[in-house]
């Protein structure tokens, strides 16, 4: 697992949490983004592939926000627009972070291993 990610405008902290997060809704979560603090919390407590999925999901919601998508809705953007601008930004993510997300991806991979040792 990184322990950050870098989306050129900032760096987001990937912080693992030992079960499930609690949003302020009370409904419990995979992984979370915070955009005040520049933080991705995930869910350690779950295979490797869903970690794998929980990060890119919230790295996704990082992309929408920056690409002004960020909203519940969206309106006003066509289908190419929308491509457009969201495969610019994977592609930066990719350029800034290539070796991260090559071996954090990489198939059949051991656990993921964070620095408190915790698998």
């Amino acid at each position: 697992m990184p322990e950050c990610i870098n989306f050129g405008w900032a760096e987001f902290l990937i912080i693992p949490e030992d079960g499930p997060i609690i949003n302020s809704e009370g409904e419990e979560l995979h992984g979370e983004v915070c955009f005040d603090a520049y933080v991705i919390r995930v869910n350690i407590k779950q295979s490797v592939d869903a970690i794998q999925e929980t990060l890119l999901h919230e790295i996704t919601h990082v992309i929408l926000e920056q690409s002004g998508m960020g909203a519940e809705m969206v309106s006003e953007m066509d289908n190419e627009t929308k491509t457009l601008v969201i495969s610019r930004n994977i592609v930066s993510l990719l350029r800034l972070n290539t070796e991260t997300l090559l071996e954090l991806f990489k198939h059949g991979t051991a656990p993921i291993k964070f620095e408190e040792g915790i698998q």
